[in-house]
């Protein structure tokens, strides 16, 4: 191994890549601290917008405990790009598993139900109820135990907050979304 790998914040060393968003990367890395490995999200300053989303999305993560959603190790920033780092969930996307093998019934009850224990505690669990603007098979996890894990809250807000554009992804919207440009959450 080279002993010229960079160490972001003195302390993570980038392993490789493993996702790519409309305004973030994904990576998966050591802690030489802590010898851990954590997944770490990037996102660049120079897109006002997105960097001010990100700063929301973490504050956000940053207050949610619970099993089915990945936790908030730490946050950082340099000069060019702000970053969060997670818990690294070992598994595959929905999407990802729906291809590799075929999916039972009791499998897919059993997820609809943690998926609803997690949709419960942002509901139910804050001054106002978060709500996930972004829910498709890609940003599901599934992990080696077969739990489901609810990642990428970069869409997510509070409830009675004004969304003034659209968030999410389009293929996943809701017909109505799309007839509306201002949306009112209550």
């Amino acid at each position: 191994m080279s002993s010229s790998k960079i160490l972001l914040n003195e302390r993570y060393e980038i392993v490789r890549e493993i996702g790519k968003g409309g305004m973030s990367v994904v990576y998966y890395v050591k802690d030489i601290r802590l010898s851990k490995y954590w997944a770490m999200k990037k996102v660049k300053k120079e897109n006002k917008s997105y960097y001010q989303a990100f700063i929301n999305e973490v504050k956000m993560i940053s207050k949610l405990q619970h099993k089915g959603i990945p936790k908030c190790i730490d946050f950082f920033e340099n000069d060019d790009a702000a970053y969060i780092v997670m818990e690294y969930i070992k598994g595959v996307s929905l999407h990802t598993y729906q291809y590799q093998r075929s999916i039972n019934v009791q499998e897919i009850e059993k997820w609809m139900l943690e998926l609803c224990d997690i949709f419960i505690y942002l509901h139910t669990n804050f001054q106002m109820s978060i709500l996930y603007l972004d829910l498709k098979p890609q940003n599901i996890m599934i992990d080696e135990n077969q739990n489901i894990y609810l990642i990428d809250f970069g869409s997510a807000c509070f409830a009675g907050h004004i969304a003034h554009m659209m968030t999410g992804t389009p293929r996943f919207y809701s017909t109505g979304s799309y007839e509306k440009k201002r949306i009112r959450y209550s």
